[in-house]
């Protein structure tokens, strides 16, 4: 059993992992090149999605960011999400947005993910 595999399956209800998106004009019309994937602060994973990626990898990341008993922390994940959904077929689900989080609690819209963590 792959650790995707045992998260997903999981009844833990605070199993979580966190990730960011990287790429060229990240976007529905521009590219994820890498994904950074952490499970724990000693299990962080960089992922090539680049040109030369491997479609078992790829199958991995994807049934990782769908499984819906699993959340997904990320600060601003509107491309990330955009671009994994329209180049990759990757609907990510049950996202806890550390962004949208910050603006849901009445604080300053549109801080970058050190002003988040500086004011907690």
């Amino acid at each position: 059993m792959t650790l995707v595999d045992s998260l997903c399956s999981s009844d833990d209800k605070n199993a979580k992992v966190a990730f960011d998106c990287e790429g060229v004009n990240l976007s529905r019309l521009g590219t994820v090149e890498i994904v950074s994937i952490c499970f724990s602060a000693s299990q962080v994973y960089l992922v090539d999605f680049g040109k030369n990626k491997c479609p078992k990898i790829v199958e991995a990341v994807k049934k990782l960011f769908e499984c819906s008993k699993l959340t997904k922390i990320i600060h601003d994940c509107r491309m990330d999400c955009d671009a994994l959904y329209h180049n990759h077929g990757i609907m990510v689900n049950n996202v806890h947005d550390t962004s949208a989080f910050h603006d849901f609690i009445g604080y300053e819209k549109n801080k970058n993910l050190n002003d988040t963590l500086n004011y907690y």
